[in-house]
């Protein structure tokens, strides 16, 4: 793939990636920096990286191979011949990022090592995700996807009531790994652009697959609750689970406030529901749990699936089926918001991938439909090197105090629940200024299972901590007001309000962007901005289902599973923080601001591309 055909006018438009990863985490993140306009260069040995040989294949080929390392220009280097291992050191000494998930002291022993690329090229930004760390008795062993989720704990938190523990059957760890990976890539480019200072960034597999069971490790670590199997349903709200519809289905509905639960009662036609006091409060709900499930599933298996779509859909309550592929590539939702794409290897033929999860309004992010053909570049990679100027024509500083990326930079989270809580979270342990607007009633997940000793929710205090408070009500025009001029001189503000609602509040981003031209609005929708859904309440239950996660646990012959974390929401939170550090990078290379969309439908899309590329054309059914 020649260098034209892989330029790009995303905001990271000029940035040069250099990929010397294995396997998924470093080599889909190169892609995704890619996607935002980045020129990436993949480096493997002539043989190819094992991944080529993993099933399924699609004409020979591994899918998972071409669906991580798309959009990048491809190289075939052996590291034992001078040539080639000069050609490399030269690439490290053009790149802005470098990319490696090798154990600890491997790129040091093959000459590719953080002090001697560094020492070539001090403006570096060298990212290094390790299996288990770069320390103890673990460090020098390598990890899968399914290692991960069994020492981390991750495949101890799905399974029945009574049941066994169960690993969820598909790739997830490496993809969301590789979306932290990427955040931190772009923490690093920030820190350089705004302090003159690049260094080595570190990460592992591991910590990356513990801290996406944030919730879950809150309810053990700060309410001293045990975790336990739940089947499908939730520990933090109830009712939260799939129940059986007269027709056979399973409907997904994912009640987590107070007025979804009012609504469900209404949609069952018992009002008296809701003044239980078994009931009254989700608090009691979750602790009632089993009560609350043969009263509802008592009901819900009266009628069929169509009855109670227009029931929940009539009073706002969360709710959606398990879809399987043919149903999730047709969905008026998922076509609509182009949530799904197509890459073209000319080896392979068309394969469908999940399509960029971010909507930006100034620079375009987008997944080229071209793929090179592994080591097609290589000739020109090894004489002429990435080619053109680097994006970075700064200066590195003197400073030797470490800064946090963020410093200095304010923010302005008006969201709740989790996925917008958790990019607050992310953006103010990265050094922001992280300002949490509330509504006079509060966050709705104040109200959340369980409690801690204080008898507050151990999950709004895990995802709102490092934050300042702020009670807001934008119910009123002064409190409307008072966001506004808050705002006027942040960098970045965040909202889960639902497409269209800013703007009925006077509080859309073509009205902030007149005071703060450099504004980062972050939109995150439950199902993107455009299609049916695009005013309907989601959840995590909700999402899951739709994006084909209940299929990779339990059997067909059972009761869906859920994934026992909540992984909607860390993902969600994830992509969103990409996302907003690309339009930051953006802003400090131009002044300008934008408005960036994220969906939660949109983001696990994106996360499950290798299963999309997978499911296109496979030529067996291995894998």
């Amino acid at each position: 793939m020649q260098k034209g055909k892989n330029a790009a006018s995303g905001p990271l438009s000029g940035v040069r990636v250099l990929n010397i990863g294995t396997s998924i985490v470093g080599p889909w993140a190169a892609s995704l920096l890619a996607h935002l306009g980045a020129d990436a260069v993949k480096v493997e040995r002539p043989d190819g990286e094992y991944i080529r040989l993993l099933h399924p294949m699609q004409k020979g080929i591994s899918t998972c191979y071409t669906a991580s390392n798309n959009h990048q220009r491809s190289s075939e280097l052996d590291l034992k011949q001078p040539a080639h291992l000069d050609a490399v050191k030269r690439l490290g000494a053009e790149a802005d990022v470098l990319i490696e998930n090798f154990r600890p002291g491997v790129t040091d022993r093959i000459g590719l090592g953080f002090e001697t690329l560094s020492e070539m090229n001090p403006g570096l930004v060298y990212v290094s995700s390790s299996s288990w760390g770069d320390a103890g008795p673990m460090r020098d062993q390598a990890a899968l996807d399914p290692h991960v989720q069994a020492f981390s704990g991750f495949g101890s938190l799905n399974g029945s009531p009574g049941g066994h523990p169960e690993m969820l059957r598909f790739v997830h760890m490496d993809p969301a790994g590789a979306a932290v990976v990427t955040g931190l890539s772009l923490l690093g480019l920030l820190q350089r652009e705004r302090f003159g200072t690049a260094g080595h960034m570190q990460t592992s597999h591991f910590t990356m697959g513990v801290a996406m069971q944030m919730n879950r490790a809150a309810e053990s670590l700060l309410a001293g609750a045990s975790i336990g199997l739940l089947g499908s349903a939730s520990s933090s709200s109830a009712p939260n689970q799939c129940f059986k519809m007269l027709d056979k289905e399973y409907i997904a509905v994912g009640c987590e406030t107070q007025e979804q639960w009012q609504g469900f009662c209404r949609a069952l036609k018992r009002d008296d529901l809701a003044s239980d006091p078994r009931f009254e409060s989700n608090i009691n709900r979750v602790e009632h749990r089993d009560e609350l499930e043969e009263i509802a599933s008592a009901i819900i298996e009266t009628k069929p699936k169509r009855w109670w779509v227009v029931q929940f859909e009539r009073e706002g309550v969360p709710h959606g089926f398990s879809l399987d592929f043919e149903q999730i590539r047709h969905h008026q939702q998922i076509v609509e918001n182009e949530m799904l794409t197509t890459i073209n290897p000319p080896h392979q033929g068309e394969i469908i991938v999940g399509a960029v999860p971010w909507q930006f309004s100034k620079t375009h992010a987008s997944i080229k439909s071209e793929v090179a053909v592994p080591g097609e570049d290589t000739e020109d990679l090894i004489q002429n090197g990435f080619g053109g100027v680097s994006a970075h024509q700064g200066h590195l500083g003197n400073d030797t105090e470490p800064r946090a990326p963020l410093e200095g930079l304010k923010v302005i989270d008006a969201t709740e629940g989790f996925s917008g809580p958790y990019l607050g979270l992310l953006l103010a342990e990265a050094g922001a200024d992280v300002i949490k607007i509330e509504p006079p009633q509060g966050d709705w997940s104040r109200q959340l299972a369980p409690r801690t000793p204080s008898g507050k929710s151990a999950l709004y205090e895990a995802f709102n901590r490092n934050k300042k408070n702020r009670v807001v009500d934008l119910e009123s025009q002064k409190g409307r007001d008072e966001l506004r001029a808050l705002i006027g001189d942040a960098a970045v503000f965040i909202e889960d309000w639902g497409p269209g609602v800013a703007e009925k509040r006077g509080l859309g981003y073509d009205t902030l962007a007149v005071d703060n031209p450099g504004l980062v609005y972050q939109a995150i929708s439950s199902f993107g901005e455009k299609g049916p859904l695009r005013d309907r309440p989601g959840s995590e239950l909700v999402i899951q289902a739709m994006t084909g996660y209940l299929r990779l646990l339990g059997t067909l012959d059972q009761p869906p599973l859920r994934v026992g974390s909540d992984i909607v929401a860390t993902c969600t939170g994830s992509v969103a923080l990409i996302g907003v550090l690309a339009a930051l990078y953006y802003r400090e290379k131009t002044g300008e601001g934008q408005r960036v969309a994220t969906s939660a439908l949109g983001a696990m899309m994106f996360l499950r591309t290798n299963q999309w590329a997978a499911l296109t054309d496979p030529d067996d059914w291995l894998g």
